[in-house]
């Protein structure tokens, strides 16, 4: 199990589950029942309740959630440091620690790759910025 990506995916997942599940069991929550009850009058099963009702109703929670999975996975150094030890399965934060040495510090690989490394959470934020700020504010809402 050591030095492998799946190591990494099962230990990431471990946080992420409980995280999702208390982030979205308010936006869940916010569901009326009475649209559970109008789609099982139309003769709706439940899993057509979850996809065509529930689902449309709490997008914006979702996509707000799967961000901030996202860029919980993607800052995660801990176990990635201490679960990898070739190029094959390291991280990009865990490959930035390693161009501070005992004796040196390439600032300039350093910065470089921090730039690097932000770009992604960057443009998935500014792409998704309408969907965060939507599901942040949909889910603290109370009946």
């Amino acid at each position: 199990m050591l030095d492998s990506k799946l190591t990494l995916i099962v230990l990431d997942l471990t946080f992420a589950i409980p995280f999702v599940i208390w982030i979205m069991q308010s936006y869940f929550k916010q569901v009326s029942h009475d649209f559970y009850e109008a789609a099982s009058l139309d003769g709706c099963s439940r899993m057509q309740i979850l996809r065509l009702v529930v689902v449309p109703i709490v997008r914006p929670g979702i996509l707000a959630t799967m961000i901030f999975v996202f860029l919980l996975s993607w800052d995660e150094f801990f176990f990635s440091l201490l679960f990898t030890s070739t190029l094959h399965a390291k991280t990009i934060s865990v490959a930035i620690s390693e161009f501070s040495g005992n004796n040196a510090v390439d600032f300039g690989m350093v910065a470089t790759g921090g730039v690097l490394a932000s770009l992604p959470p960057l443009f998935i934020a500014i792409v998704f910025q309408k969907f965060l700020v939507q599901g942040m504010t949909a889910g603290g809402v109370k009946e």
